[in-house]
């Protein structure tokens, strides 16, 4: 959610890492604008993962009905 919040004061309010050299008797107007991070690569792919992984969640089927599945699969080839 991107909020955006404007106000407006004098620039002797401000810090003067902010207000640099204007006026402190000059009235400013303050935007502060949230910034979302962009999604990384290792992101991206932890919610393609995520998303395989949720695939046949409605199959109910635990860890170890899945690793027995796979076995009896993999034993048909053998």
């Amino acid at each position: 959610m991107n909020r955006v919040i404007h106000r407006e004061l004098t620039a002797g309010e401000l810090p003067e890492s902010l207000r640099g050299d204007i006026d402190p008797t000059h009235r400013v107007r303050v935007v502060v604008e949230e910034i979302t991070p962009s999604p990384t690569k290792r992101m991206l792919e932890a919610e393609r993962i995520l998303k395989l992984a949720g695939i046949s969640k409605h199959k109910n089927t635990s860890p170890s009905e899945a690793v027995a599945k796979i076995r009896k699969i993999r034993n048909e080839w053998e």
